[in-house]
C-alpha cells in the first residue's frame, strides 16, 4: 500500500462544518478518493477512460513520480486481459463480494472471476 497518508496541519482550516487547528494530525483516506457523487456521475463505476486524477499519486511536489509508469502497467495489463478473455465476467453477484475493512485501503478481500470458456493455458 505504501506510506499511510498521514500529515500534521499547518494552520487552522475548516473542512465542511469541522473544525481543525494547527497541528492535528490527519489522515487522508485514499480508498474513499474518486468516489463523489457531487462529482461524478456515476462513482462507483469503472470506468478506465475517466479523466480525473486520483489522490493517491498525491499532488504538487508530492506527486508520484511513479503516477506514470503505475498508469501505463494498468492500461497494458488491463488491456492485455480483456483482450485474451473477452467474455471476463464475475463468478458471484456483486454483493457477494467480500470488502477489506480497513479505513486506509478500499478493495475485495477475493476477485472471483469467470473465464467464459477460455482455453486452458499450455
Amino acid at each position: 500500500m505504501g506510506r499511510a497518508r498521514l500529515r500534521y496541519t499547518t494552520a487552522p482550516i475548516t473542512l465542511g462544518e469541522t473544525e481543525i487547528r494547527a497541528g492535528e494530525l490527519v489522515l487522508v483516506a485514499v480508498g474513499s478518493a474518486n468516489r463523489d457523487e457531487r462529482h461524478l456521475a456515476d462513482p462507483t463505476a469503472f470506468d478506465p477512460d475517466r479523466a480525473s486524477n486520483h489522490i493517491a499519486f498525491g499532488y504538487g511536489i508530492h506527486y508520484c513520480l511513479g503516477a506514470g509508469l503505475a498508469r501505463m502497467e494498468a492500461r497494458i495489463a488491463v488491456t492485455h486481459l480483456v483482450t485474451r478473455f473477452p467474455e471476463l465476467h464475475l463468478a458471484v453477484d456483486d454483493d457477494e463480494l467480500r470488502w477489506r475493512e480497513s479505513i486506509l485501503i478500499r478493495g475485495v478481500q477475493d476477485l472471483p472471476v469467470d473465464l467464459a470458456g477460455a482455453p486452458a493455458l499450455p
